[in-house]
């Protein structure tokens, strides 16, 4: 409400000028002129300020956190336990290194290892720039028209921009356009820093999995976070006032600041009451990709999935988390103060037996409070693990309530041309294809210029031609629906691979390996497309499709999708060599 009554006067203020010039009277005001230029001048004053305000809050509306990096605090990066102390470390120096020859940077390391107090006295050190933190606490939807209206008052300014947990972010891809956002910054800014945090083991697996689609991670520097050396460890225990040698840390900041042992302590005897329920609730809402929860629905979870205790008042328990600082609480909203206490080793009495059957109970939950966005990540999840089916019943139930929302269209389609793929039986899988074309133009009417939606539609065009009776112009209208996600999305190199193999169906062999090394020109180390140029030398020049597949090899081991096909290269390049 406000917002709009700031843009209805920032818009009238020159209508508005100039009807109470007319009303005091042309004549007047040349009998006057001087005091007439004043007027003007100072209106000409209020009227910049009162864009530049214009600009400020339309870009915070945008992004959440807009803010000089000197004015940052803790809070904006949700640190709860902040101690003044900080004991840089190498990680800190190279990760300072690489900003400073203007890389972005990705911060990876284990539990408690102090990778967000790392970045954040990073962005603290640089003095002359402002901070964009896109929040993942709440709703947030970015696309690429929303991206376009990003404008930073007062001209250029230095840009220093955070994703701290990116594994969390890359899980709403599909709700919010990175790549638009990042090159818009680009456009409108003198320098931009990127700074992205990421735990090891699964999380980064999560990551870099979803990395494929998203064009600015490819420019991430990695930098492994460091633990403290054992003098470290120990001054810190005396600035902090803790015995180290009492402490199990793992020489950890977090762990030493925090004393896990302590928390486990306590942990365990939130178990005689049920308290500890509420943490349970939080560990399996976290597998359905919902990070941040309504307090309603992470206690709707505990007393439907974990059968919390009538007895126990739900009041008690969350104010014991929140006093006992397992949890935080912001906007109406819950999560664990720091996700070690969700992992399994600190749960260790969380069951993980039909994981899937209690995410569906998580889901009629949502459904029930209608948490739309909830459902969205839900069924995002579930795509995750391949259980299409109740992929789409999620799909299907956001656009029950939001009609025409091309990003649950798409997921639905995207889930039929997978479920296709497993299909036996030529026939239903046919009808999946159908289903997903349906899905996938819905997706396209509902918003056109969707890079991913053509890219998918394309696919699916591609599979069908393979049966029997299907139109001859299939072939067209795939290659059509490739070079509009190309058109729309340049640097889109996923879609010269599915180019390279419509040509080759139509034996444009030629064409084909064009396309490949088209793909391989926007990422060099795209294995799908060293895999399909090294298959298609072999019909042109096999001396250069032996170094090709030996280039595949390479590529194919730091991918875990192609380490299944690393046997048929060593066969290829065995029997290339002593064709030789």
């Amino acid at each position: 409400m406000v917002r709009r009554a700031f843009d209805i006067a920032l818009w009238a203020f020159w209508p508005a000028y100039a009807i109470a010039a007319k009303y005091v009277g042309w004549s007047t005001i040349r009998e006057n002129w001087e005091w007439a230029a004043g007027t003007t001048v100072v209106a000409g004053i209020v009227f910049f300020v009162l864009w530049e305000i214009d600009k400020y809050m339309d870009t915070k509306g945008i992004v959440g956190c807009y803010k000089r990096t000197k004015d940052v605090t803790p809070d904006d990066f949700l640190i709860t336990k902040f101690n003044e102390n900080y004991l840089r470390r190498k990680s800190d120096d190279l990760m300072e290194q690489e900003l400073d020859e203007s890389k972005y940077v990705l911060l990876k390391g284990i539990p408690m290892i102090g990778k967000t107090r790392a970045v954040y006295e990073m962005v603290k050190r640089l003095s002359k720039y402002y901070l964009i933190k896109i929040p993942i606490t709440g709703e947030v939807k970015i696309n690429f028209k929303d991206a376009g209206k990003i404008r930073l008052p007062l001209g250029k300014k230095r840009i220093v921009m955070v994703f701290d947990d990116l594994d969390k972010y890359v899980t709403k891809k599909d709700l919010i356009d990175f790549d638009a956002v990042i090159s818009r910054l680009k456009e409108k800014s003198k320098d931009l820093k990127v700074i992205a945090t990421c735990r090891s083991g699964d999380e980064y697996k999560r990551f870099r999995s979803a990395a494929e689609e998203l064009r600015f991670c490819d420019d991430l520097e990695l930098v492994e976070a460091e633990r403290l050396t054992g003098e470290q460890a120990e001054r810190l225990g005396r600035l902090v006032g803790k015995d180290v040698s009492r402490i199990k840390h793992d020489n950890t900041p977090g762990a030493i600041v925090i004393d896990l042992e302590k928390m486990k302590k306590k942990y365990l005897e939130g178990r005689e009451t049920g308290y500890h329920l509420v943490l349970h609730s939080l560990r399996l809402l976290k597998d359905g990709n919902i990070f941040w929860a309504e307090e309603d629905f992470v206690k709707e979870t505990a007393k439907r999935v974990f059968k919390l205790d009538e007895k126990t008042d739900w009041f008690d328990a969350l104010q014991w988390n929140l006093a006992n600082g397992f949890i935080q609480r912001l906007n109406g909203r819950i999560t664990a103060v720091h996700d070690c206490y969700v992992d399994d080793e600190f749960l260790e009495d969380f069951e993980r037996d039909e994981l899937e059957e209690k995410l569906k109970v998580v889901t009629q939950i949502a459904k029930d409070l209608k948490y739309v966005d909830s459902v969205f990540e839900l069924g995002s999840s579930f795509v995750d693990r391949k259980e299409y089916d109740a992929a789409i019943d999620c799909f299907s139930s956001v656009i029950a309530i939001r009609p025409h929302t091309p990003e649950a269209h798409y997921n639905i389609g995207l889930a039929y041309s997978k479920k296709s793929v497993r299909m036996r039986d030529p026939t239903l899988a046919e009808e999946w294809l159908d289903l997903a074309i349906v899905q996938l133009r819905e997706a396209l009417e509902a918003r056109p210029n969707y890079p991913w939606a053509h890219y998918i539609l394309a696919l699916v065009y591609t599979a069908k031609c393979h049966y029997p009776g299907a139109p001859p112009t299939l072939v067209d209208d795939a290659i059509w629906q490739f070079r509009e996600a190309l058109r729309i999305k340049p640097d889109f190199y996923q879609v010269h691979v599915g180019l390279a193999l419509v040509y080759d169906a139509r034996g444009l062999f030629d064409a084909g390996i064009d396309e490949c090394n088209k793909a391989l020109r926007i990422k060099p180390d795209f294995a799908e497309a060293h895999h399909k140029l090294a298959t298609g030398l072999e019909k042109k020049d096999k001396t250069a499709a032996l170094r090709q597949w030996k280039r595949y090899l390479e590529v194919a081991k730091n991918d875990p999708e192609h380490l299944k096909l690393i046997p048929e290269a060593e066969q290829h390049i065995r029997r290339l060599e002593e064709e030789q």
